[in-house]
């Protein structure tokens, strides 16, 4: 689901931001689950939402314009530059770029969160990325135990050697 206000509260805590105004900030008055259609007011469009889980962030979404085939895809994608990764290992990455990639096509174009307009090319190019992110630190921490913070700081630091 969309990040109802508690939880962008909750988010947004982290960050210092004094200058906001949190009266002013819109409440959300509808949450969309995966596989959601969506009529835009004002056009014969539908869209759909796609929530992918965690990746760059804690709730990788995209929505999709089937009849235009254009997907917005958010911070799933990073065309030109290499993404962040905060919240999700790179293998749900793949995952998720393999789902776009079959809920999609050849003839569609992606709008990412950072970077150009691409095509399914520049959607399987993060791909490859990744696949290269995943390779390279599982060989360089494959000795460590996995879901144990203090074995992420480790390879972290590993990996950044």
């Amino acid at each position: 689901k969309l990040l109802g206000w508690a939880r962008f509260q909750s988010f947004m805590a982290k960050f210092n931001l004094p200058g906001l105004d949190a009266e002013r900030l819109p409440e959300f008055s509808r949450f969309l689950d995966t596989g959601t259609e969506v009529s835009v007011e004002g056009s014969i469009l539908p869209v759909t939402f796609q929530h992918f889980g965690p990746m760059h962030s804690k709730s990788d979404s995209v929505l999709l314009l089937p009849e235009s085939r254009v997907a917005f895809t958010g911070d799933l994608l990073f065309i030109g530059i290499a993404p962040v990764m905060w919240a999700g290992p790179a293998k749900a990455w793949i995952a998720a770029l393999d789902k776009l990639l079959g809920m999609t096509g050849a003839d569609w174009l992606f709008v990412p969160g950072h970077g150009p307009v691409t095509d399914a090319e520049g959607v399987r190019s993060v791909r490859r990325f990744m696949e290269y992110v995943d390779h390279g630190v599982s060989e360089a921490c494959v000795d460590l135990p996995l879901s144990d913070e203090a074995s992420d700081e480790a390879c972290g630091e590993r990996v950044l050697e």
